[in-house]
């Protein structure tokens, strides 16, 4: 009969254990988190600075080269232009690193 009522109370004690490791491990995120919204900004803003709705300029590059670490091309003289208001999406395979881009 003990027996019986232990086995009935393992159940409620084992979900409660998971809902306690589920909670640290959001709380170690969320620590995380904070830490980072606390860094000191790369840029510091000029106080005078003039607001800009929207920029409006081309972009275009011309003979760019790519490689990793500096020793390993991936892409090479590489030229395009993108035009005001369009978005363009350059995408690779994940899990690649640190890159540098490197003007031919």
């Amino acid at each position: 009969m003990v027996m019986s009522y232990l086995a009935q109370l393992f159940g409620p004690l084992a979900s409660l254990s998971e809902m306690t490791a589920r909670a640290q491990r959001s709380l170690a995120s969320a620590e995380r988190a904070f830490a980072l919204l606390d860094e000191a900004h790369d840029v510091v803003e000029n106080k005078n600075g003039v607001p800009i709705s929207r920029a409006s300029g081309a972009v275009t590059l011309q003979d760019v080269c790519f490689a990793y670490n500096g020793e390993y091309p991936v892409l090479s003289d590489i030229s395009f232009a993108i035009k005001p208001g369009t978005r363009v999406g350059i995408m690779g395979m994940t899990g690649g690193g640190s890159q540098r881009l490197l003007v031919c």
